[in-house]
């Protein structure tokens, strides 16, 4: 499974060495926020939303998963988004209770701007993390 992020250029160096470098944090937990496509990762992230683009300074980050079973989550929208604040984005205690669980590598959910698509967490404390690879990096054109 590939998944993508949006990070900035100075942290690619790290990631080559640390594929959970730049993770967020959440009460002691720690995961990564990605996406199925370039497209969705762009599209999704907090920046590009105010300006409409990305400074060449950013990176696109594709990670290789192994394909393992993924947990699905299917609160309802509202759930998904409404209880906190996580960096620039509002996800629920779901979020919490998934990493603190450890029951998966990665978790599925619906997102919040384009419904039909889905985001991950990727859960870095789960024990697959350490097969996940760096597969490429390119600065966003």
């Amino acid at each position: 499974m590939k998944l993508y992020r949006i990070i900035h250029k100075s942290l690619v160096h790290e990631l080559s060495m640390h594929p959970g470098f730049g993770a967020t944090i959440s009460n002691d937990n720690a995961f990564l926020l990605a996406f199925d496509s370039f497209a969705m990762a762009v599209l999704e992230h907090p920046f590009y939303s105010l300006v409409l683009g990305f400074p060449t300074t950013f990176h696109v980050v594709i990670y290789g998963l192994p394909d393992t079973e993924r947990k699905h989550i299917t609160e309802s929208p509202a759930c998904l988004y409404e209880e906190r604040e996580i960096g620039n984005r509002k996800l629920g205690s779901w979020v919490d209770v998934f990493l603190h669980n450890n029951t998966a590598l990665c978790a599925e959910y619906q997102s919040r701007d384009w419904p039909s698509q889905s985001n991950y967490v990727i859960n870095i404390r789960h024990p697959l993390f350490s097969e996940v690879v760096i597969e490429e990096t390119f600065a966003v054109k």
